[in-house]
């Protein structure tokens, strides 16, 4: 479980809504889309198809075509954490991106986006940029102004240590939205979906938002970075390998934080791992065949060593081959994907060369490792 606290949004005094503070160094923040899950759903069922997922809050619904009819405009989602695309090519259009720096605006070519982790286009606005309120929608389009009507809102905010996440039970103009996150120390603020579409979910409960949890096209969700899920057996942390002293027991379906995992296979036939769970720290065994690491990892010097087959590096899950990697070559891994694809296999990010997308995860053939 997370140990958020959720806290009351002030506004000249008053209680205008409730938000939560998310430390960059124990979280990441992933977008997940209705292409993905098959279909619209709430912020907390895209939370729980997102493995870890401990909060989150709504990307999208409506379209800035309302406002800006006499372009083109991409509908919904640029792409979301499995590489999935949808909206109109060779436009540009301001995004919301995130990458390892965090979050940015960026109004960038459709095509040339592909830098970021992941990005949103559409149904937002950045109102506040390097500490300073700014205003992302061309005000040459008089439906423009309809935006700074007074609204429920959903907005997510950053500064050098963490991310806001925020729903407000006030109607606010942006202007109102880009003083309170300057308020709360933030540098970067971006809106997200209001009115019926807003909801703030913290441990699978909406703390935030409308009376009903309305099925939105994406949602951003935070689960704990780099994590190992024991899925199929318990495990325990060990204070030596093979055979210390058990100083914990980790329940199977739980997730303990990995700091290391080692290529050498010790006495016991297995590879480990150095990690902490519920605040202890250890030596635990790695068995592929009962657990899974996910989330973006710590290092750049992570590595997939392929030992028994060459791999497909991927324009997206299952999605057109960028190239080839050979067998015996190493592929950098930049994020394990948390949820089984189409094909029964769990997927990572990756890179090889100055080739970069995805590949299958097959323990069979590959292991990951970061000494």
């Amino acid at each position: 479980m997370s140990t958020f606290t959720v806290q009351n949004l002030m506004y000249n005094g008053n209680i205008v809504g409730k938000y939560i503070v998310v430390f960059k160094d124990q979280y990441e923040l992933k977008l997940v889309s209705q292409e993905y899950t098959g279909s619209k759903r709430t912020v907390s069922q895209y939370c729980n198809a997102i493995e870890g997922s401990v909060a989150g809050i709504n990307g999208g619904l409506f379209s800035l075509s309302t406002y800006l009819n006499s372009k083109p405009t991409v509908i919904g989602l640029g792409r979301d954490i499995y590489g999935k695309t949808i909206g109109t090519v060779g436009y540009q259009q301001p995004s919301i991106c995130f990458d390892s720096g965090g979050l940015h605006s960026d109004n960038a070519d459709y095509d040339t986006l592909s830098n970021y982790d992941w990005f949103r286009t559409n149904a937002y606005y950045c109102f506040l940029r390097d500490g300073a309120e700014v205003n992302d929608i061309d005000t040459n389009y008089t439906g423009a102004a309809l935006l700074d009507n007074p609204d429920t809102r959903s907005m997510i905010g950053m500064n050098s240590t963490a991310y806001i996440l925020a729903v407000t039970t006030a109607s606010l103009t942006r202007h109102d939205q880009a003083h309170i996150m300057q308020g709360l120390g933030c540098t970067e603020g971006f809106n997200l979906d209001g009115g019926g579409s807003r909801q703030l979910v913290v441990n699978g409960t909406m703390v935030a938002g409308d009376s009903t949890e309305r099925s939105v096209t994406d949602a951003i969700v935070v689960p704990k970075k780099f994590r190992m899920h024991f899925y199929g057996s318990s495990g325990r942390i060990r204070d030596d390998i093979p055979n210390g002293n058990t100083q914990i027991i980790i329940p199977n379906n739980s997730y303990i934080e990995v700091a290391n995992l080692y290529s050498w296979t010790a006495s016991d036939g297995y590879r480990w791992g150095w990690g902490t769970y519920a605040g202890v720290t250890g030596y635990f065994q790695y068995d592929p065949a009962v657990m899974h690491p996910v989330g973006k990892v710590p290092h750049n010097w992570y590595r997939m060593v392929l030992t028994g087959s060459a791999a497909a590096i991927r324009k997206s899950v299952l999605g057109v081959v960028e190239t080839v990697v050979p067998n015996g070559q190493n592929i950098t891994i930049e994020e394990f994907l948390p949820s089984l694809a189409a094909d029964g296999y769990y997927w990572c990010k990756g890179s090889w060369g100055n080739h970069r997308g995805y590949f299958q995860f097959d323990p069979e053939v590959m292991y990951p490792t970061d000494d």
